[in-house]
């Protein structure tokens, strides 16, 4: 179960090229202010529709901006050192069968809640994600809505969660029953 884990843990962040976490590509946003949180090496360039974005890049790897958005059809495009990102959403109510992006975690945590910056590298401030996702998330919880796990068995959220948001209930990045069988068959 903990191999499983680390081996979609590296694959995750074995990616190539930069990343663009939230929003997630083909979802709805509401118009007005969108923040957006991406990955890159070195000096990175956003876009919006084609017009430069300001940026910040608080730490090694790391792309922030808060984006002022009219309603209507966006595409977002994240440049860097290592390659291209790109994304399409909508600002508005509804857009094709696009679902909603639910941002992750709500309201305006800080970036170091869950993340430090360590051997000069941006990571998460522990070695696994439950215990930061317990800051916030019940861990008594836990054991009854993952029954029969417990935190010692799925120790990185992230291995069915985006911990950034998503369109996905409980933003999960698969079917709740194919989460299941990665590891039960």
């Amino acid at each position: 179960m903990v191999a499983f884990s680390l081996i979609l843990l590296s694959s995750l962040h074995a990616q190539e090229g930069p990343s663009i976490f939230a929003p997630a590509n083909e979802t709805i946003v509401p118009p007005g202010s969108l923040r957006v949180i991406a990955r890159a090496a070195g000096k990175a360039t956003l876009t919006l529709d084609g017009k430069p974005v300001p940026i910040a890049q608080p730490a090694p790897g790391v792309v922030l901006a808060e984006i002022k958005l009219a309603a209507g059809p966006h595409q977002l495009t994240l440049a860097a050192e290592d390659g291209e990102a790109k994304i399409s959403f909508f600002a508005g109510k509804e857009h094709n069968a696009w679902k909603m992006f639910q941002p992750h975690p709500p309201g305006n945590a800080a970036c170091d809640t869950c993340h430090a910056v360590k051997n000069n590298e941006w990571a998460l401030k522990r070695a696994t994600l439950a215990p930061l996702c317990h800051t916030c998330h019940d861990a008594a919880r836990f054991t009854a809505v993952h029954s029969p796990h417990n935190t010692a068995t799925l120790v990185d959220c992230q291995n069915c969660h985006f911990p950034h948001g998503s369109p996905a209930s409980k933003h999960l990045r698969m079917e709740k029953a194919v989460a299941c069988k990665q590891c039960h068959s």
